[in-house]
């Protein structure tokens, strides 16, 4: 797992109140070796409250605040297939999501990923300090966002967690999870700022997911 995303895992993890680690054998997007999926693609909400902001150098205006309202828009494609460099507990789609590709939008801010710069990740049965888990993330590292401020080095991410290692039974592609059977369910966007030897987040915005659903 890239530094960047081990920054972002463990500031959800802080929240989900556990302890964990793993690795992932991909090395990146690659769109030179993309294919588009012939299934059609859906369109997912996921809904969330904002329950944490980290700020501490005040690049945000104001706006994003406990309490407030986060959301992300995607288009997955179902029959998407994993990277090869996947594990067996643990596969990369970096063809899975749609030509419209993911946006979060949270206080003022509106974040756009197109399809090439968006990761989905399954995990059945991953490893961690007290034994078994099953995981459903997507990272989107470096969005698009009008207000240059945060623009660089922002990372969207949406994780579900579920420590009894029951939510999934492989590795295969879930376009939409139920939330029902996710314990740990996150939504948010974080920034790290390496100085020297240290890396650090200087931003910080995270909620929980209340809601997820296909819109047409």
């Amino acid at each position: 797992m890239s530094r960047s995303r081990c920054l972002v895992l463990a500031a959800i993890v802080s929240f989900l109140m556990v302890d964990m680690t793993g690795a992932s054998g991909s090395p990146g997007p690659n769109p030179s070796r993309r294919t588009w999926p012939r299934a059609s693609p859906v369109t997912v909400e996921v809904l969330g409250t904002v329950d944490a902001v980290n700020d501490p150098t005040d690049l945000l205006d104001g706006s994003v605040v406990v309490g407030g309202a986060i959301s992300v828009l995607y288009q997955i494609s179902p029959d998407a297939s994993p990277d090869p460099f996947s594990q067996p507990a643990m596969a990369d789609y970096w063809g899975a999501i749609g030509p419209r590709g993911l946006s979060l939008k949270v206080g003022s801010y509106l974040l756009h990923n197109g399809p090439n710069r968006v990761q989905v990740t399954m995990v059945d049965g991953g490893t961690y300090a007290d034994g078994l888990f099953d995981g459903w993330y997507v990272w989107a590292p470096n969005p698009r966002v009008r207000q240059r401020a945060i623009q660089a080095d922002l990372t969207i991410f949406l994780a579900l967690y579920d420590g009894t290692a029951e939510a999934l039974g492989s590795t295969a592609l879930v376009p939409m999870p139920s939330l029902e059977a996710w314990p740990g369910a996150r939504i948010g966007v974080s920034r790290s700022v390496t100085t020297g030897l240290v890396t650090y987040q200087d931003l910080f915005i995270a909620g929980e997911i209340t809601s997820i659903r296909a819109v047409d």
